[in-house]
């Protein structure tokens, strides 16, 4: 969010006890798989975190589903929807703002899946935890804004973001469990184009 000023402000929450999150249960969280055809080659857009957990690693663009709901208690629905959460986190950590293109429909936002449990995320313990709901769009065609300028508006959170080919992903580490979710949307994105399916994991 930004304050009167234009300036960006964390919507972040001061949490009351030691709980790493900040309601009780299912925590909702967003991913977003954002990839682009080059020549041959396809091409994911990560981030560099910059906070913990999982400082310094590669991760798909994402973020917390905002609630209304109060801090130690349980998450509830009515903010945001899963897809304004991914948009608005895009935005955030990238500076793409593909609002307008969804709205129109020029730009495609495909669902993935919904990831939960296993220690997915290492803040995962008996009372919280994240659920993901993971998306997935191909922006080959956008030409609206320049692929290559990402700029993330809060640069503690988010040090840098590349477009990274498949080769080089196969070898890379990543947040979380976000190769798991990238390699199941690229399940879905080479059977859309009717092209042989690379394995990631």
């Amino acid at each position: 969010m930004f304050n009167r000023q234009g300036i960006y402000m964390s919507n972040r929450k001061t949490r009351t006890n030691t709980n790493p999150y900040y309601y009780l249960g299912k925590n909702p969280t967003v991913d977003f798989v954002a990839l682009k055809k080059e020549n041959d080659d396809i091409k994911v857009l990560l981030i560099l975190r910059g906070r913990e957990p999982e400082k310094d690693k590669w991760a798909l663009p994402g973020g917390f589903q905002d609630t209304n709901a109060p801090i130690d208690g349980f998450w509830f629905e009515g903010k945001e929807t899963p897809l304004d959460a991914v948009i608005r986190e895009l935005n955030e950590e990238t500076g793409f703002n593909v609002n307008d293109l969804v709205s129109n429909e020029l730009l495609k936002i495909i669902f993935v899946g919904e990831y939960e449990g296993n220690q997915r995320d290492p803040r995962d313990n008996s009372l919280s935890w994240s659920c993901s709901k993971s998306f997935l769009a191909d922006f080959t065609n956008v030409n609206s804004f320049d692929l290559n300028k990402i700029d993330s508006i809060d640069k503690e959170e988010t040090i840098k973001g590349e477009w990274f080919s498949i080769k080089e992903i196969e070898s890379l580490s990543m947040a979380f469990d976000h190769k798991k979710i990238l390699q199941d949307a690229l399940n879905i994105f080479f059977k859309n184009e009717n092209r042989q399916n690379c394995k990631i994991v």
